[in-house]
């Protein structure tokens, strides 16, 4: 059975491919805005990563077959990074403290480390292959 991957994650990561990990092992990589087409069996689970960041693995079923799977880039992290980003300036002007600033970029690290296995998405598409 066979099924298509396509990257649509905007400007993140651009530069760089990202592997494509089936039931553990390396399959090839995927550049920016591209597709490749994909043989898989029933059960199979499927996952992307860049360096640390990772998606949550994606089980492949016969649904899957001749779909197209789309690879993005998980928007409530997005959000929560522009978030946290903010609130490191805004805070600590606003309450003049640089405690204040720390605190926030220590939570920012836990947030960054907790979401590592999260960054990509990697959902049926709504468009056929």
């Amino acid at each position: 059975m066979k099924f298509s991957l396509k990257r649509e994650t905007g400007f993140f990561g651009m530069g760089s491919s990202l592997s494509i990990i089936k039931n553990g092992e390396s399959i090839g990589t995927l550049a920016y805005d591209s597709e490749k087409e994909i043989e898989f069996s029933e059960g199979d689970q499927l996952s992307v990563k860049l360096s640390i960041l990772r998606s949550e693995p994606f089980t492949l079923s016969e649904t899957n077959q001749g779909k197209q799977l789309t690879v993005t880039f998980n928007p409530i992290v997005f959000r929560l990074y522009i978030l946290f980003f903010t609130f490191t300036f805004i805070f600590p002007i606003f309450f003049h403290s640089w405690v204040l600033a720390v605190v926030i970029v220590l939570i920012y690290l836990v947030f960054a480390v907790a979401m590592t296995k999260k960054i990509y998405l990697i959902e049926e598409s709504r468009r056929e292959a």
